[in-house]
């Protein structure tokens, strides 16, 4: 399945990304562009980061281990926005809810990025509605084999421009 190149957006970074992908080979798999972006991050990530933090949704923590090496986090302003998206995506996999695209974006996500939003007794249930919403996704099918591929790096990409979504 090709995936064409989206027309430009208001956000900064995401038309980086499209440039990058208008630069590339016109059509292409979502499996090519995640490991082709993933492999272009190191430009893009920092601004990610920033504007996430410039948002309100994160905040940065500068700090050196053992005072040699300097080391950056970045974590959620407020866990009750994960919560809220937590307690959204738990609606969907287990009441019969038909998923907003976001949404399947999202749960297309959870395996690859090694996400645990469900106790042990969830899981299997858990496990079979996602295999049945992403079914007759081919797009977030292609996304997940290709995170899972690609590494962290493009879990982390992916899963930071849905939550800017």
């Amino acid at each position: 399945m090709c995936c064409q190149v989206p027309a430009a957006s208001s956000d900064e970074v995401l038309n980086d990304a499209l440039m990058l992908m208008r630069h590339g080979n016109k059509e292409q798999s979502a499996k090519y562009w995640v490991n082709y972006l993933s492999a272009h991050m190191k430009r893009l990530r920092p601004r990610l980061f920033a504007q996430l933090v410039a948002k309100g949704l994160m905040t940065v923590n500068d700090e050196r281990i053992l005072g040699l090496f300097h080391h950056r986090t970045h974590r959620l302003t407020d866990a009750h926005t994960a919560l809220c998206l937590k307690d959204q995506l738990r609606q969907v996999l287990f009441q019969p809810f038909a998923p907003t695209r976001r949404q399947v974006a999202i749960i297309g996500l959870i395996k690859p990025s090694g996400l645990n939003l469900f106790t042990r007794e969830e899981r299997g249930a858990a496990r079979a509605r996602i295999d049945e919403i992403l079914k007759n996704d081919p797009i977030s099918k292609a996304v997940s084999q290709a995170i899972v591929e690609a590494g962290a790096t493009a879990a982390i990409i992916a899963a930071s421009a849905a939550a800017g979504a």
